[in-house]
């Protein structure tokens, strides 16, 4: 509408190519990134330093990687093919509230509290987690999710199934503070001494950049 406004039809026509193009190389970039990363991790992670002991050859690790991102690919495509005519809306959420709630504490607090320890980052991680993923499973996302205006199922699950008792579709709200409880409890409960040294230097990394590489 805005192009055809400012250029007629030939200008609606050349923003809505440009609104497509770039939505779909953002796509690409995501599952190129999400690909990368789960490869690596099978390869490096799993193959090199548990199967091979940390000592693997990197021709191996590379065949690995290789195999692996074809595996991942074969799942996600068979995933997405049984899902195609579900409603997987809740997925985005998920997504993002369990990014938020299970990163943030950990980084929020890594960065900006001297006392933060190792032992709170996994509590914080876990705890977040845990909480997010719990509230979306009984969130109207996933059952009895109707809408009050059309009468239409908006939950993977069929109308007929509700054991839904939280009322948000993005958990965030709640699972957010929760990590953060958990990050907090797991640092105040834990017997890691604070190290102020490393605390300042990786204050004035990532200030800096410095020492980043």
């Amino acid at each position: 509408a805005l192009g055809r406004h400012l250029a007629g039809q030939a200008g609606g026509d050349v923003l809505l190519a440009h609104v497509a193009a770039v939505a779909c190389a953002t796509i690409l970039a995501v599952v190129a990134g999400l690909m990368m990363a789960a490869s690596t991790a099978l390869a490096r992670d799993l193959f090199g330093h548990v199967l091979m002991l940390g000592r693997p050859r990197e021709r191996q690790e590379i065949a690995v990687a290789r195999v692996a991102a074809v595996l991942v690919a074969a799942i996600a495509i068979s995933l997405a093919i049984f899902a195609r005519n579900l409603n997987v809306a809740f997925l985005v959420g998920l997504a993002f509230a369990v990014a938020a709630s299970a990163n943030l504490p950990a980084i929020t607090l890594g960065l900006f509290w001297r006392r933060f320890n190792g032992t709170g980052a996994v509590a914080g991680i876990y705890g977040g987690l845990s909480t997010a993923v719990l509230l979306v499973i009984f969130s109207p996302v996933v059952s009895g999710g109707i809408d009050p205006i059309t009468g239409k199922n908006r939950s993977l699950l069929p109308p007929g199934v509700d054991f839904s008792w939280f009322p948000l579709e993005n958990p965030a709200l709640v699972s957010i503070p929760a990590g953060f409880l958990c990050a907090v409890a797991g640092t105040y409960l834990s017997r890691d001494e604070p190290d102020p040294a490393r605390f300042a230097a990786l204050s004035a990394r990532a200030v800096t950049g410095v020492g980043a590489a």
